[in-house]
């Protein structure tokens, strides 16, 4: 569930802390700061997020961003 804040740009700085607790097995998971007037389904533009991939025991972190486009940059 998303919570609202104030609008940001990435002219400002901002910052996020807490834990995030990741079960065993598979799953996928979007953590991040987007624009809820512009997603479209699976689509997130106007996003600054990590995603979470869960394989098995194991799991997979990708910083993911993507511009109002909604193309989207991703990266180890």
């Amino acid at each position: 569930m998303a919570k609202p804040i104030s609008s940001l740009s990435l002219d400002e700085s901002f910052t996020a802390s807490g834990i995030v607790f990741v079960c065993a097995g598979d799953g996928h998971t979007l953590l991040g700061f987007f624009n809820a007037g512009t997603i479209n389904e699976w689509r997130t533009p106007n996003t600054v997020a990590i995603r979470i991939y869960g394989r098995g025991a194991d799991f997979q972190v990708y910083s993911n961003t993507a511009p109002a486009c909604g193309v989207s940059a991703a990266g180890a």
